[in-house]
Formats: C-alpha cells, sequence, structure tokens
C-alpha cells in the first residue's frame, strides 16, 4: 500500500515501525530527538503487519486484563512537553480488532496532566484530546474528545458509521480554534442533535494543561494514570500517527485513505501532495505574476524575481496527489 509523505506542515509523525528502542518521531519539530521520543511501558507486541510493508505494534488490549486501577496498563507514551497548537490535524492509521461494551479503547490520546505530577489524579477533562472507540450500539460507537478549558472537555460522537473491525481505517479530526471536524476512510462524519445533522462541534480552543500538573504524555495504549478505574487499552494496531499544524481539508483525507488501501503501483512506495502556486512580484511597475509547482506552500522554490520582489504570499491554483 501507498503512504503518503509527510510534509513541512507534519510537526509530529510517529510511523510505528520500529522493533527495538523508542518509537521516534519524523516530523518537523525535534525529529529524532528523545524530547519527542514514544517509549514502551509493560508490554507490546511490536511486530504486528502494518499497513506498508513493515511492522506496527498491537497493543494486547483486553485480552490482557484483569480491569480495574490495578490493571497491567501497556502503553506507548511520551513526548509529555511537546504541544502544537490549533490549527492543527491529528491523524492515524487504526486496524480495530474488536468492538467492546467493558470500556471505552484508546486510539490515540494525550492525556491532560503528568500522573507522576498529579498523584494519578483522573479527573475531566482527562485528555488534551483523544480518539477513541466508545461502548454504544454493542461497542461500535467512536468518539473524538478534547479539553476546552481545565475542567470541561468537548466530545464529538459517532454513532452511525463504525469503525470496522479487522481492516486497515484511516482516521482523524481537525481542529481551527472554533470548531473540530472528524474523518474516516475518506468521509466527513456527523452527529445528531436531535433529530439534526451536525458536521461540526464548536470549541473556543485547546487547553493542553491545568498549570499546575505539568503536561500528560502523547499516548497510544491504556490510560497510564492508575486513577482511572478503567485502563481504557484497545484492542488496535495503530499507525503513522500525525500532528500537522494546518486545518487538512476532505480531499486530503480521501486521497491518504485511496492511497493506502488500493493495491501498491510497482517500484512505488509512496505519494506526495503537489501544489500549483501563484505569487506576485510586487516591485513591478504592473504587479507581475509567477507561478511554480511545489510539494509544499511557501516561496522556498519560487522562481527568479522579474524584478527586484519581494514576492506576496504564495496563492495556492491546484493541488493533487502522485
Amino acid at each position: 500500500m501507498t503512504r503518503i509523505n509527510p510534509d513541512a506542515n507534519d510537526q509530529l509523525v510517529w510511523l510505528l515501525n520500529e522493533t527495538s528502542g523508542a518509537y521516534r518521531n519524523t516530523g518537523v519539530l525535534s525529529p529524532n530527538n528523545a524530547a519527542t521520543d514514544l517509549s514502551i511501558t509493560n508490554t507490546m507486541i511490536r511486530t504486528g503487519a502494518g499497513l506498508f510493508g513493515g511492522n506496527c505494534p498491537q497493543v494486547p488490549g483486553t485480552s490482557n486484563f484483569p480491569t480495574g486501577s490495578s490493571a497491567t496498563r501497556n502503553t506507548i507514551g511520551g513526548a509529555n512537553a511537546i504541544t502544537v497548537a490549533p490549527p492543527l490535524t491529528v491523524s492515524c492509521w487504526v486496524n480495530l480488532r474488536s468492538y467492546t461494551t467493558a470500556q471505552n479503547q484508546t486510539i490515540f490520546a494525550k492525556e491532560y496532566r503528568n500522573p507522576s505530577i498529579s498523584g494519578n489524579t483522573w479527573l475531566t477533562p482527562f485528555n488534551c484530546f483523544m480518539i477513541g472507540v466508545g461502548t454504544g450500539n454493542g461497542g461500535g460507537d467512536w468518539f473524538v474528545s478534547h479539553a476546552q478549558n481545565t475542567s470541561t472537555q468537548v466530545i464529538f460522537t459517532v454513532t452511525d458509521f463504525p469503525i470496522p473491525q479487522g481492516v486497515w481505517s484511516h482516521i482523524g479530526f481537525t481542529h481551527d480554534g472554533s470548531a473540530v471536524r472528524v474523518y474516516l476512510n475518506g468521509c466527513q462524519m456527523i452527529y445528531y442533535s436531535g433529530a439534526t445533522q451536525l458536521n461540526t462541534v464548536a470549541t473556543v480552543g485547546l487547553s493542553y494543561t491545568d498549570g499546575t500538573n505539568g503536561f500528560g504524555p502523547w499516548r497510544v495504549g491504556a490510560i497510564t494514570s492508575t486513577g482511572s478505574a478503567n485502563k481504557e487499552e484497545g484492542n488496535v494496531q495503530v499507525q503513522d500517527a500525525r500532528v500537522a499544524s494546518i486545518v487538512r481539508p476532505l480531499s486530503y483525507f480521501q486521497a491518504v485513505y485511496a492511497a493506502g488501501v488500493l493495491p501498491t503501483i510497482p517500484g512505488r512506495t509512496a505519494a506526495n501532495q503537489y501544489f500549483k502556486l501563484r505569487a506576485y512580484d510586487t516591485s513591478c511597475v504592473t504587479p507581475t505574476a509567477v507561478t511554480w509547482v511545489d510539494t509544499q506552500v511557501s516561496l522556498a522554490n519560487a522562481p527568479v524575481f522579474p524584478c527586484s520582489g519581494p514576492y506576496t504570499n504564495p496563492e495556492v491554483l491546484d493541488t493533487w496527489f502522485v
């Protein structure tokens, strides 16, 4: 299967294919740095069959009970101090092995507090954000939650489009500072307010910490705080978790999903997003436009100035994936 290559907006990218040592970030924010490493606590199967031909972690999930605060918590976590402010897009690939009505299942989250500082306190808003599977509709419901402030979380719950079992799915959400949108397999999700269908949840922001208990870890697997009665350890495989400093459009989610599920083209192992860009040289008597194609929206590879510059900010005229 084909992987859409990260771009300059992808701040954190954990491919999660290492079979030893830490899981390393290859995004633009502190890449290959201990500050952005994710490490395993307790048990994790590291040699699951990944989507892109390599390995991926398989979370033990409900096969590794008992439940309760004393349960063994199998987690991939770390990079506590690392945050990305909205606008942002959070996404990953997930292979959900089963539904359960016993507890929520974590797919990808960032906890709100550092349990070593908070004394393992587990209180609302629980996570800065969480993509998880719920217990409604036989375990088929799933949701995106995020902390709006130090005591409130906002939740977007999908009740009519469950994450399929036993196949790889691409899942994610965007947060533009005032609204959250949620995506699954190239489709924008809806939820119901009474009989009304809505596709955004309003919010006033995104809170990463209460200012007292530090920053919680980015996490795949169980809740690290023993103050949580349930460990919410998902029956999942997860790969290519990303946090981008941009609101990705629906077309991006469609392209990532299509590339990931269609057969691999011989000789092609990755895909890039291309942009047709335009900017104007403001030093000309009449502002003069230049156009070019690039894999990033920036002036870094713009043509030479028709006059003496500078250019205006680049406009995106078209975009496609190859």
